[in-house]
């Protein structure tokens, strides 16, 4: 049975506070793909964005009512480990990191990505 993931779960957090916050999401994004993950949502503490296993980073943009737009790069390794010889590879998403981000600070708190963690990034704002 897996227990990584491939969704990297993003939170926001009122910087001046250090505490959770909520946004209005006008829309969130993936570069790259003709998906928008999260549109017209009040009250949001927390987003799930997809890792892409063909390459080592992923692209996503922001727009969010109270603090306007923000571009967020992503990157990882990935790679496969065999658990038994009768089942597939898993795949594994690990160092996680950024290389770009427009938000006032941005905190990685969890490197691989795994299915029974719920917060690989804290993202915040004033």
């Amino acid at each position: 049975m897996s227990e990584t993931s491939s969704t990297i779960n993003l939170s926001f957090y009122q910087l001046d506070l250090n505490q959770p916050d909520t946004v209005f999401v006008n829309k969130i994004s993936a570069i790259g793909s003709d998906s928008i993950l999260v549109t017209n949502t009040a009250n949001v503490s927390k987003v799930s964005l997809p890792a892409d296993p063909q390459t080592g980073s992923a692209t996503f943009v922001f727009d969010i009512r109270e603090y306007g737009i923000d571009t967020l790069i992503v990157t990882y390794q990935n790679g496969a480990r065999m658990i038994a010889e009768d089942c597939p590879f898993e795949l594994i998403f690990s160092d996680l990191n950024y290389s770009r981000n427009d938000f006032d600070s941005i905190r990685i708190v969890n490197k691989v990505l795994l299915d029974a963690i719920n917060e690989d990034i804290r993202v915040y704002n004033n």
